[in-house]
Order: C-alpha cells, then structure tokens, then sequence
C-alpha cells in the first residue's frame, strides 16, 4: 500500500520466507491484503498476529521503535470502503508489545468488522518511520469472537471512570463523538440509572457502539456531560434565531472563576464582541479559571479571551457551535493555558465579521481551537 517495492526475503526460522516492504515514504506505507468480503460479518471479532523487524534501508542497522509513540512501531490499518466514494481508515495496535531491535519481534492485534454494506475490506500492515524497510512473516488471520447483530448495532449501557459515575446521575445529557469519520455521526443521550461499583452507566436509549480505546487510539470516542446544575439560557430572538444572549468579563484585573455553568443559545453572530463567554481586555488575569463549563447551541464561537493573558481554560465542553471555538481573538494574548477541552459539532458561521474587525476573519473555515499566538499552552 502507498507503493513500496515489495520482496521476498530470508524469513523467521530455517525455511522461511518473509515479506519485505522498502522505499517507503511515509509510516502508512506497507503490505495490503484485500479481504473476502463472503467471509466477514458485521460483529465479527479478528485477530492478527504476525512477526516483523524494522531496519534502515541506507545503512541496514536496526531500527528501533517505542510503542507509546503514536506509529512509531507496525500496527494494522483496517480499511473500508462502501460504495464508491466513502472511505473509512481505523488503525490497531498491539498494546502489549515490546520490541527489540535486529529480532523477530510478535505482534497480535484485534479488530471488529463494523460495516455490513461495504464494497471493499482491506488490511494494511504498516508503520515506523520512513526509510524503515519492514519485514513481515508468519501472518495469520482467525475470528475470534462472535456476536449478534443486536450486540453489535445497539447498546445502552457505558462503562465510564468512577469520577464520571459520581456526577453523572440519572437524567444527565451526555454526548459521544462520532464513531465514524462523518461528524454528524454523534450522539446525544440520557442517563437513566447508575451502579456506582461497577461504574456502569445505563442510558434511556440505545446507541450505536462506541470506537474504544482498545478498537482504535485515532477514532476512540469521548463522551462528555453536557449537563449542568447552575444554566445561562438566553431567549430566542423572534426576527433572528442566530441572535442570542452574550456574556463579558470586561476590564477587571480581579480574578474570575466561573465554573460549572451550562451555557445555551448565547453569542450574536455577526456582531463583533458578542459571544457565549468572552475576557475582554482583561490584561494580565492571572489566577482566572474556566473550568468545566458547557457551551451548547452557540451561535457565534465558544470561549474567546480578547487580549487577556494568564487565564486557564480547562475541561470545558462546547458542542453544536458556530465559527471558531477555543478563541485568541487579537493573536497578542500570552500566557493563557487550554488543558483537557472538548468541542465538537462546529459549523460554518455566514455571518463573518471582518467588515467591523478591520481583518479577515475565517469562522467560515471553522476550527475547535484558534490559538493565534504560539506562546499559549496546549
């Protein structure tokens, strides 16, 4: 996959023959192998176990590989395509490796088929660096587990962390990213009940299943609550639904903290200055806190420090939003801190404010985090 030149090669053992994949441009390049769809079926759980080595092509020294860095040791890449034109890419990792350099090194991954109406199923194996040759042998493919097609498409309990089983109670709002790579795939739903030991979450609906961690470190779901005790909600403006309430810490450089709060319908799109939370020329704020709050059904950005320094912005929630979201407004702020925040759903805003802003402005090109100024911590 992605054209490297393939070979055979001495292989694991006295009689062996491995697979070798060279020229290799990019991590993704390797070996592909087109499945037989006649042999797969939606719930169906694989294994995959194979052994490989990785060596420079230049100087043919061992190359070594840290499976905690992100695709810098082989893992297999799944991919789907349905139809003509949808493309889907997940990628598996044998979490429980360790390697060793110049050596036959095993690696066993686990995967689920996900797609009943798919056209094309492929395994890629790939990674490590480029100019890494990788060198496969003894690959075996065995279904593992089996389950019903009502296992597999509906589930309605979640087994969460215990912090997030002591908040989250019954009649909390929570919402998981997609599962696929179209993000309209989200969900939102409700908690009906909660077994504090167990820490299993039991939802009023069924879901689609979730992408876990073990599925996938790219496409894993979050699952966040969009629920709070204390609620800002503005009215609807009658002659313009994308006119909202809006919020200003204006001036002050006294500490603010707000915390907890569920934010709904505020920002005014279109006019400059008009969002869901907003430091406005707050100057050196340090000690200021953001934490832990919602913004829901913003029409305009979510969280915008306007030439304010020293703030930190953590494990806030923005979700269903227009235009940027995590926002440095001028580029001049410094300082500032985003740790452990989640925004999903943005949407383009048509209403861009670079007539009253004096500059171009992009929220038609939405992005979840807009830090203009390097010298601010992610």
């Amino acid at each position: 996959y992605g054209n490297p030149f393939l070979a055979v090669s001495p292989g694991y053992g006295d009689n062996g023959q491995a697979l070798t994949a060279s020229g290799r441009t990019s991590w993704g390049n390797g070996l592909h192998q087109r499945l037989n769809l006649d042999c797969l079926i939606k719930g169906q759980q694989w294994e995959v176990n194979f052994k490989v080595k990785l060596y420079d092509e230049a100087t043919n020294i061992p190359v070594s590989c840290n499976p905690l860095v992100q695709r810098s040791c082989p893992l297999v890449r799944l991919y789907y395509r349905v139809g003509t034109s949808i493309h889907n890419f997940f990628e598996y990792y044998d979490m429980d490796m360790t390697w060793s350099e110049g050596e036959w090194n095993d690696l066993r991954v686990t995967f689920p088929i996900m797609f009943d109406d798919t056209t094309v199923v492929s395994i890629i194996i790939c990674g490590g660096p480029a100019g890494a040759v990788l060198e496969v042998d003894e690959v075996t493919m065995i279904p593992v587990q089996m389950k019903t097609p009502t296992q597999v498409n509906f589930f309605n309990q979640l087994v969460v962390s215990s912090e997030a089983s002591m908040w989250w109670g019954p009649g909390s709002e929570l919402f998981l990213t997609s599962h696929t790579r179209n993000s309209a795939d989200r969900q939102v739903v409700n908690v009906q009940s909660v077994d504090d030991d167990s820490r299993v979450i039991t939802l009023t609906d069924t879901i689609a299943k979730p992408v876990t961690l073990q599925d996938s470190h790219d496409f894993a779901v979050e699952v966040a609550s969009l629920t709070r005790s204390v609620v800002f909600e503005a009215e609807s403006n009658l002659d313009d639904e994308l006119i909202g309430g809006h919020l200003i810490i204006y001036w002050t450089l006294t500490p603010q903290h707000p915390e907890g709060v569920e934010i709904r319908n505020f920002g005014q799109q279109g006019l400059l200055g008009r969002y869901p939370t907003h430091f406005h020329f707050c100057g050196n704020s340090k000690g200021s806190v953001m934490k832990k709050n919602v913004v829901r059904g913003s029409n305009q950005r979510c969280y915008v420090l306007h030439q304010t320094n020293d703030v930190v912005v953590e494990e806030n929630v923005a979700f269903d939003t227009f235009g940027h979201c995590y926002f440095l407004e001028d580029g001049v702020e410094v300082n500032n801190i985003f740790r452990n925040n989640l925004g999903a759903d943005v949407k383009k805003s048509t209403r861009l404010l670079s007539e009253l802003s004096g500059r171009k402005e992009t929220d038609d090109k939405p992005s979840v985090f807009w830090i203009s100024n390097a010298a601010n911590f992610l």
